[in-house]
């Protein structure tokens, strides 16, 4: 994929040269094209990548975990996240909500609480 991106914008680079080149070369009209062709054959190389990144994710598949496998976290840390929240930096921390369906292994809803604090001192 970069390689493709990498050839896609020196052909659009030197496409863009080529059109405020002056004088103009003699074959600018042949150049035009090859780099239109570049272009165009970079963008189904975009196109082509991307399918095979599609059906290698749908390929993924995920096993659903036994209840017996997990580790259960003490009381005081599920209390300590629903009043402070999980830490992102010194000043700022998320307080998750969401409710999980385990017999049908799906999320139901999906929420949460973001805070900043702010020191003035």
């Amino acid at each position: 994929m970069t390689k493709a991106a990498d050839q896609y914008n020196d052909a659009l680079t030197k496409l863009a040269v080529l059109n405020v080149q002056t004088p103009p070369p003699l074959d600018v009209e042949a150049q035009i094209k090859e780099k239109q062709a570049k272009i165009s054959a970079a963008k189904d190389a975009f196109v082509r990548e991307t399918n095979l990144l599609k059906i290698d994710l749908l390929r993924l598949t995920c096993q659903t975990t036994d209840k017996n496998e997990g580790l259960k976290l003490p009381g005081f840390i599920n209390d300590l996240i629903k009043a402070k929240g999980l830490p992102l930096t010194k000043t700022m921390s998320v307080v998750p909500n969401f409710t999980w369906n385990v017999k049908s292994g799906t999320l139901g809803s999906l929420g949460g609480t973001l805070t900043v604090r702010f020191n003035n001192s």
